[in-house]
């Protein structure tokens, strides 16, 4: 029995059919999800925990700052670490302010002309102010028998000032300025301007520093020696 031309099957590569020139793609499995969203979404969530716990590390941090026994810990190692400030001169001074003792009493820095003045403006709320309360109480008491009028004026904080001045041991008068200062004596706190009796600037210091320097004493001592007249005594 023959089989027919149709149901003949190729004996020779020759009669082999042709191949198709392109051959369809082999179908994606629909099953298969794409992992470019969870990657990209792991990458969001890791940059923003890492966001996160840098902003409450930052937040601790300065909550710690507050406690007592960290801000007592922070005040002694920054008092180590006080320098002398250098003087300089230049700037003339300004005699504008109208200060408020703790207890009410008014004070025109126009009064001290012609004095050595020691200027220095602080807050009981900055950090950096408190290291230098013991140097400037004991720069205060070196000075208890000269002409120097030693002036510190809070510019912030005046709920907390009489806490902060028994807690430090404060010794020296305490003024209240509650303006805005003018600009020889803007720069944040705590900021230090020393005035010869001539009314110049001979030092301005922005920042902490060691102020029981027997060189600090030295020159308000020598800058009194010059002045023009004789002034009245300022506590």
């Amino acid at each position: 029995m023959t089989e027919s031309p149709e149901t003949q099957s190729p004996s020779s590569p020759d009669q082999m059919p042709p191949a198709p020139l392109h051959p369809s793609p082999l179908p994606l499995h629909p099953s298969i999800p794409s992992r470019r969203k969870p990657f990209l979404w792991g990458c969001a969530t890791g940059v923003l925990a890492t966001v996160l716990g840098l902003v409450l590390l930052m937040a601790g941090l300065v909550a710690l700052s507050y406690l007592k026994p960290v801000q007592d810990y922070w005040v002694a190692k920054k008092r180590e670490q006080l320098k002398t400030i250098a003087p300089g001169s230049g700037l003339p001074g300004d005699y504008s302010l109208k200060l408020e003792q703790a207890d009410g009493a008014p004070l025109d820095l126009e009064s001290l002309k012609g004095k050595t003045v020691f200027l220095h403006f602080w807050s009981p709320a900055c950090i950096n102010c408190l290291p230098e309360l013991a140097g400037l109480n004991k720069l205060h008491q070196s000075l208890a028998r000269s002409d120097v009028a030693f002036v510190a004026v809070a510019i912030a904080g005046f709920d907390d000032l009489p806490a902060v001045a028994k807690q430090y041991g404060v010794g020296f008068p305490l003024y209240s300025y509650k303006k805005a200062l003018p600009a020889l004596y803007q720069g944040g706190t705590p900021v230090t301007v020393i005035l010869s009796p001539s009314g110049d600037v001979v030092l301005k210091h922005k920042g902490s520093a060691k102020w029981d320097s027997p060189s600090v004493t030295a020159l308000l001592k020598g800058l009194s020696a010059f002045a023009p007249h004789p002034s009245t005594a300022v506590p």
